[in-house]
């Protein structure tokens, strides 16, 4: 059976589940997103740093990619 949307959807809130991550467990994981000059990225995190208290993920090649810019990161949307 296939995962649906409504398997992930949070029952009192009615909202998509969602987990918590500290930033730095996030190095090796996967990334999809866009870079602040709109560039697509599809990498593995590498470091993470905080830009005026905005968590920004730097990639294999360098980019970077803020954290409300991640589409994907570790197979979770």
């Amino acid at each position: 059976q296939r995962v649906a949307r409504e398997h992930l959807l949070n029952p009192a809130s009615g909202g998509l589940m969602y987990q918590r991550v500290p930033p730095q467990a996030t190095v090796g994981m996967s990334i999809t997103g866009v870079t602040a000059d709109g560039s697509h990225v599809e990498s593995r995190v590498e470091l993470v740093r905080n830009v005026d208290d905005q968590v920004v993920f730097v990639v294999s090649d360098g980019r970077e990619v803020p954290h409300g810019q991640t589409i994907e990161l570790g197979g979770a949307m």
